[in-house]
């Protein structure tokens, strides 16, 4: 019987081993997924700003034509 309480205690310790490493897998995984969510963040801040940036230079590029454009019109 006293063999059935040592086997048990093994048997205990490997799971809780067990367990603790993967726990620990879990909170690596944690860490790796929120440093991935940062890093998708500053490049979708930076697309933002592309985009942004693009915004204005076409807006600017359709304010001189209709700016030249209009220029024209009175000039006729």
């Amino acid at each position: 019987m006293s063999w059935n309480i040592f086997k048990l205690r093994k048997d205990i310790k490997y799971w809780a081993n067990l367990c603790s490493k993967q726990a620990l897998e879990i909170i690596l995984l944690k860490n790796e997924i929120s440093k991935l969510k940062k890093e998708l963040q500053v490049k979708n801040n930076r697309i933002a700003i592309d985009d942004a940036m693009a915004n204005i230079i076409a807006s600017s590029q359709r304010s001189r034509k209709e700016i030249r454009a209009s220029r024209n019109r009175k000039g006729k």
